[in-house]
């Protein structure tokens, strides 16, 4: 490694002393610096289509690696889930269930891969809390207040935190820098064997303290880091990001979010490998949707972005009972069965269960 004074030197050196125009000495230099660049770049020789053919038939009989969710439509319009080494973001105003899908995924993942949650929105006690509530299927306030636990409520507590025992699943809320947050996601990776890393959210996240970007520069930056780690270290990355309040300026079916409601930063839109939004159309007073279906407890996961596939729509339904996201099961065909057997009576035992069937 040459030293600054060396390398003054070796410029010197290669302009010489020789009567040459102007053009001729800027030539020289180029000339040095890129012979000298050389010596840094990566020793990757290209590889000919030939041997991308050969490797693509290696690999016809092995099954791509995904990551699914457990929610089942959702998976389906991912073709079986997220895929290692891609960057996800969640788009949604507040209150639309952007935490609680965070939480979610990760729980159903953990089960099988090891995720890293990152929170930067909620205490990491208030987040652990809501994975408990979520869990035990008990009121937030219940967890918080341990003491108005009945005995059975206090075995659903145990059963929970049984659960979670046996899940990869690992929690921090440390506010770091950027920069900082980086270096502590590779360390996790390799620590861990991270292979899903959750971040609740996007605008929440700093660059450095000595801002040299405006926001929309440094939100483009931040995304375009976390997908370069995404590939670099073989991880699927899924991040929530709010939504501009534009989306609730608009009427009618047009509250429906698009990709340039994203906040901030085109570069959002621009570096994500998917982008979900999601909409609940009963927040906006929307009861029913364009084919007179009720929008009550709806939760609608728009995939409006999509590198690997198509764009479309998946159904989630939110029971406020136990505030968790759950799988629309398709239970008309049983109704029909039900009632042509004259078993009308178990039609509400059907519609309960349709609510309160969990993915995990």
């Amino acid at each position: 490694m040459m030293t600054k004074e060396e390398i003054l030197q070796k410029i010197e050196r290669t302009i010489g002393k020789d009567a040459v125009p102007e053009s001729e000495i800027w030539n020289r230099v180029r000339k040095l610096c890129e012979d000298e660049f050389q010596q840094f770049l990566p020793n990757s020789p290209l590889k000919p289509a030939a041997q991308f053919v050969t490797e693509f038939e290696q690999m016809r009989g092995c099954q791509t690696r995904y990551i699914p969710t457990d929610f089942y439509d959702l998976d389906k319009l991912l073709c079986g889930g997220f895929s290692e080494g891609e960057f996800v973001v969640i788009g949604g105003r507040p209150m639309a269930g952007k935490t609680l899908l965070l939480t979610l995924l990760s729980l159903n993942i953990s089960k099988t891969l090891p995720v890293l949650f990152l929170s930067y929105e909620l205490a990491e006690h208030l987040l652990f809390s809501r994975i408990i509530s979520t869990l035990s299927t008990l009121p937030i306030e219940k967890i918080l207040q341990r003491s108005t636990l009945d005995s059975a409520e206090s075995l659903l507590m145990k059963d929970a935190l049984q659960q979670l025992e046996n899940r990869s699943l690992y929690i921090t809320d440390k506010r770091l820098n950027f920069d900082m947050l980086i270096a502590d996601c590779v360390k996790q990776i390799e620590e861990h064997g991270i292979k899903m890393i959750m971040l609740d959210y996007i605008q929440l996240l700093c660059y450095s303290s000595n801002r040299k970007y405006n926001r929309d520069a440094e939100i483009d930056e931040i995304c375009r880091k976390l997908r370069e780690l995404a590939k670099k270290c073989n991880v699927c990355i899924v991040a929530a990001s709010q939504l501009n309040r534009g989306v609730e300026c608009r009427s009618g079916d047009a509250k429906r979010p698009m990709l340039c409601d994203l906040r901030d930063s085109g570069g959002i839109e621009e570096h994500a490998d998917k982008v979900i939004l999601l909409n609940r159309p009963e927040n906006y007073g929307i009861l029913t949707d364009a084919t007179g279906v009720s929008t009550k407890d709806k939760v609608e996961l728009i995939l409006a972005k999509n590198a690997s596939g198509s764009i479309g729509e998946a159904v989630l339904l939110f029971d406020t009972l136990i505030n968790r996201l759950v799988n629309k099961l398709n239970i008309d065909v049983f109704k029909n069965r039900l009632s042509e057997l004259g078993l009308d009576q178990f039609n509400k035992l059907v519609n309960d269960w349709e609510l309160k069937e969990a993915p995990f």
